[in-house]
């Protein structure tokens, strides 16, 4: 049985009597869905014998929109004929009112009301609906003008192609006159309906006709087990005036057993727990003529004793309006083992939406817990000495080298000069994981009040806040950091892409060069060490591809005042951020915001990116055995694919992933998933209890004004209006998870309750599937965020893998905007949109192989550069295909096993002390250096032939020349076999290179 048809192939076939809604249909789903083409709906009808022309007048209660401009097609079902001509009588949602004919044969006839065109792939869906089927011949019409007696189309049954594409029994809408009706029948400003988890209230600007026959202050009676978080919905229709500040109070629910206490109770609609652990309520209105949705939850414990539990949840709004349902809760069955969360249709998921799984203090592996000893902040690695009159930096300390060549400073000049005001601590707060400190300062002008907060990772944050105590006229106010310009070499961020470390930039927030948006963080460092800096203020989220587009923190921007100035001094490389002129209002205070990181935030794990290579293929994510025997030992499972058909909701398909994941490890093989949370399919089960959030979870958006027009049908007749249509996959082999197409739709990019359902959903995955990681692509949320994945699942299994993909715009790119994610990332494949080929090397050094900041990584587009990956210990990951290149890694892989790559040393072009280098500035080597043999990864970055000699460091090598031997080992797709002397001169061809054996004797 297909997953969505667990209730509704049981109810669909019912036939319910509602009051004043005649007549009854039957509605069902097709045994075997029809040609996609026709449609999601049909009705069949019956007609008794032949005529010139045949009425029908079908009640269809619809609620999606633009009804009568769709294509109306009628088909014998015995012979597939279409009818020639149909006359619109009265076509609206309400009803179809129609003559037709000629109809040449009795019998069963199938009307098609929402024929669309079918859009196979993926991407996003761009086609649509029929257009409205012509007019009717004018000759049949007149023929028919004068007939007396027109004989009627009786409607057997109303289907839908799939129980997921159904509009039964909540999307069958009442009429304007029955909801008039019920108003008169029941006066009160506020009507309550209360509804089974089964049947999740969908529309919210019509009734369903199934609630046509639910008396007013009815009781709601439901079946739970022990141990079962249990879920259950109250719709609160305001059919005269709206409904201000909707709440809620619940009593206990009491019965012979232990009560369950009100504070087992809540509404996931009116309060919750954000993010970050905070408690919030939320104003909830009801618009005139609009129904909300309540969701609620009871905890029910697992000793709960079996028996009847009775209570009742008053309503009410602000203005007096109030109405009480009674509660029935019957506690019987066998405990449940996992609250009901492995059967989604239960719901119980849906307390994860306010989880706080992954909120600690304390530090995650590898890191240790912080110290702070005489104004020292250690870190793994790293070390700040903090000044306590400033609050900043003193100096910063990465791979035991000193990376400042004077303390940060927070500058503010006035007209009279620079303002000295040394700052005393005041309060220091310490744990495990964080130090924080307030300082606070004061003259005659202005106060001061500065919060440091540091972090286990290597990650700070500065916030200082001036209050005036008078009018101030504001020359300027800047962040000025000076590093050692050893130390100093490249530079990435506010507008540049990442390169060498240029003599003077300066730059300032500028729409002109929105292209390069964002210029919010930048980056100064080497391999050893460096530091990023992001600058925030008003409002923050976290890195979101080319969607990335914050408001500009409003005391750095100034109106546009504000800007960069980088410059390379005799003391030091300067990169000073300046806010400009302003004038400062007695009172009104102003705040500056920043965060640091430094790096690299881990040692790079050289063993792991030889050893632990990936297969990554999306519509088949199975090795075969060459792949296995090739060393493939991580396999990442993307979307749209058997074992993981949707984005971001890999919940439908567990028991087959589960298997996979199963096999996989007994062939010492990790199984990874793509699981992220920018968009969101529209086969996740709780989606009707997300849209009654609001824009809380799911973007709200003018959906016909779209790119995509809307978007797949399925959107356009279930959601109808406010939402974004995104990701779209068709899916060639529907029949296991009964859904058509993967339709997904935008999430909000505010801090959602669904970080929390997220968090939770992967420790669960890594519990019951065991999974051993996943892969990212692309997410809109932030570093505390990502804490709180790699501690949940860590809890759950230690050494879970997490990689992360992106694309680039350069300074849009990924590692600047994903700098603080670092420290909880294994692998980059920072590789979508690369020029691998038009790349300066300090720009692949810095912008793509991950390894200034710890991490190392893979390429991609376009199947990257094999000779100038080598420089950097990068392949690609096979057997994705990209821009027609269908990549394949394994030669390399076998000069990697041949020479034992993952027991080198790794010695790059961008080391100081390098034992092999070129004489040809265009021209880089890497060096993999193991025992008295070296793999030479030599790369030719210009876009001529160029020639070389190598200088090799034959005592740094400890290696005799006179003993050494040096050759190109033939490499399928990459050289040919050749056997030369260390002094020889050697032609690199253009965006290429060579892999050389240097072997010798010590």
């Amino acid at each position: 049985m297909k997953l969505f048809s667990v209730f509704f192939s049981l109810t669909l076939t019912l036939l319910f009597s509602f009051a004043n809604a005649q007549p009854n249909y039957k509605y069902s789903t097709a045994e075997h869905p029809w040609p996609e083409n026709f449609g999601n709906h049909r009705a069949i009808i019956n007609i008794e014998k032949s005529s010139e022309v045949v009425s029908l007048d079908f009640k269809w209660r619809r609620h999606d929109v633009d009804v009568a401009d769709r294509l109306l097609l009628l088909v014998n079902a015995e012979t597939g004929d279409t009818v020639k001509n149909i006359q619109r009588l009265n076509v609206n949602n309400e009803i179809c009112d129609i003559r037709f004919g000629p109809v040449l044969k009795k019998g069963r006839y199938y009307l098609y009301y929402l024929p669309y065109e079918v859009q196979t792939g993926d991407g996003f869906y761009n086609k649509g609906y029929y257009p409205k089927e012509n007019e009717p011949d004018q000759n049949w019409i007149k023929s028919i003008e004068h007939l007396k007696q027109i004989p009627n189309a009786k409607i057997v049954e109303v289907q839908s192609r799939t129980d997921f594409d159904s509009f039964y029994p909540m999307e069958i809408a009442a009429t304007s006159q029955e909801e008039t009706n019920y108003c008169k029948k029941f006066n009160n400003n506020m009507l309550l309906f209360p509804e089974d988890r089964k049947f999740p209230i969908r529309m919210q600007d019509k009734l369903p006709v199934k609630w046509l026959n639910v008396k007013q202050g009815a009781s709601f009676i439901g079946n739970a087990q022990p141990n079962e978080y249990y879920v259950f919905q109250i719709g609160v229709w305001a059919p005269n005036e709206t409904l201000e500040v909707i709440k809620y109070t619940f009593s206990d629910l009491k019965g012979k057993g232990k009560s369950i206490p009100r504070q087992n109770i809540t509404c996931f609609n009116t309060e919750g727990i954000d993010p970050y652990g905070k408690p919030f309520n939320k104003k909830i209105d009801v618009e005139k003529g609009e129904i909300q949705p309540l969701w609620f939850g009871i905890d029910i414990p697992a000793d709960q004793q079996k028996g009847e539990y009775r209570g009742a949840v008053e309503v009410s709004d602000l203005h007096g309006n109030k109405q009480t349902i009674s509660i029935i809760i019957n506690v019987s069955g066998v405990s449940l083992a996992d609250r009901g969360d492995s059967e989604p249709w239960r719901h119980s998921r849906l307390r994860w939406l306010n989880s706080t799984l992954g909120i600690d203090d304390k530090p995650i592996a590898p890191y240790i817990p912080i110290s702070f000893v005489e104004n020292k902040i250690s870190f793994l690695g790293r070390n700040m000495l903090i000044d306590p009159t400033t609050g900043l930096p003193k100096q910063i300390t990465a791979s035991n080298k000193t990376i400042l060549s004077s303390p940060i400073k927070f500058v503010i000049e006035t007209k009279d000069g620079i303002k000295n005001i040394p700052l005393k601590i005041v309060d220091k707060k310490q744990n495990e994981g964080s130090i924080k400190i307030t300082l606070k300062g004061e003259d005659q002008d202005i106060t001061i009040e500065c919060t440091t907060l540091s972090e286990f990772d290597g990650w700070s944050n500065f916030q200082y806040r001036l209050i005036p105590k008078k009018e101030i006229e504001i020359k300027d106010i800047r962040l000025e950091i000076s590093m050692n310009s050893q130390t100093a070499r490249y530079f990435m961020g506010v507008g540049l892409p990442g390169q060498k470390m240029p003599n003077r930039f300066e730059g300032k927030w500028d729409e002109k060069n929105s292209m390069l948006w964002p210029f919010d963080s930048f980056w100064m460092g080497n391999s050893d060490g460096g530091l990023h800096c992001e600058l925030r203020g008003t409002s923050y989220s976290g890195p979101l591809l080319n969607l990335y587009r914050p408001e500009y923190p409003d005391a750095w921007y100034n109106e546009g005042k504000g800007g960069f100035t980088l410059e390379q001094q005799e003391d030091g490389t300067s990169m000073t951020v300046y806010s400009g002129e302003r004038l400062l209002d007695e009172g009104k205070s102003l705040s500056f915001e920043f965060s640091t990181i430094i790096t690299p935030v881990k040692q790079l794990n050289q063993y792991s990116q030889f050893t632990d290579r990936y297969y990554h293929n999306g519509g088949k994510p199975v090795p075969t055995e060459n792949d296995m025997n090739a060393g493939v030992k991580i396999i990442n499972v993307h979307h749209a694919n058997d074992l993981n058909p949707v984005i971001n909701y890999p919940f439908l398909t567990v028991d087959k992933m589960k298997q996979f994941v199963s096999e996989w490890h007994e062939k010492d093989c990790k199984v990874k998933i793509y699981y992220t949370i920018r968009e969101l399919t529209n086969g996740v089960t709780e989606i009707w209890a997300l849209r009654s959030l609001g824009d809380e979870i799911l973007k709200k958006g003018d959906s016909g004004s779209f790119r995509t027009l809307g978007g797949y049908p399925w959107l356009r007749e279930h959601f109808v209006t406010d939402y974004t249509p995104q990701w779209y996959h068709h899916f060639e082999n529907p029949e296991e998870i009964g859904i058509t197409a993967d339709a997904s739709v935008l999430t909000a990019t505010n801090d959602s309750r669904w970080y929390n359902y997220y968090i939770e959903g992967l420790a669960w995955l890594v519990k019951n599937v065991d999974i051993d990681g996943i892969y990212l692509d692309d997410v809109a949320y932030d570093r505390r965020i990502l804490k709180r994945m790699r501690r949940a699942m860590d809890g759950v299994k230690e050494g879970c893998i997490i990689d992360l993909h992106s694309n680039t715009g350069f300074s849009r790119g990924p590692a600047t905007q994903y700098t603080e994610f670092f420290p909880y990332i294994d692998k980059l494949w920072f590789g979508e949109s690369f020029r691998y080929n038009q790349m300066s090397p300090e720009n692949w050094l810095v912008e793509v192989s991950g390894i200034p900041f710890g991490l190392m990584g893979d390429m991609l587009h376009g199947g990257g550069n094999r000779w100038l990956g080598m420089q950097y210990g990068m392949t690609v990951r096979p057997p994705w295909l990209t821009e027609g290149v269908m990549i394949d890694p394994r030669p390399i892989w076998k000069v990697w096993d041949e020479f034992c790559i993952a027991n080198s040393k790794m010695i790059g072009f961008w080391e100081e002390n390098s034992p092999i280098t070129s004489d040809n500035p265009d021209v880089r080597i890497t060096s993999y250096v193991k025992g008295d043999s070296v793999l030479i990864s030599i790369g030719n970055y210009s876009d001529e032939m160029q020639e070389i000699s190598l200088k090799i460091d034959w005592n740094g090598l400890g290696i005799n020349p006179q003993n050494a031997r040096l050759f190109a080992p033939e490499i399928v797709d990459f050289q040919s076999s050749i056997s030369i002397k260390p002094a020889d001169v050697i032609r690199v061809e253009p965006r290429k290179g060579w892999l050389l054996y240097l072997i010798g004797k010590k």
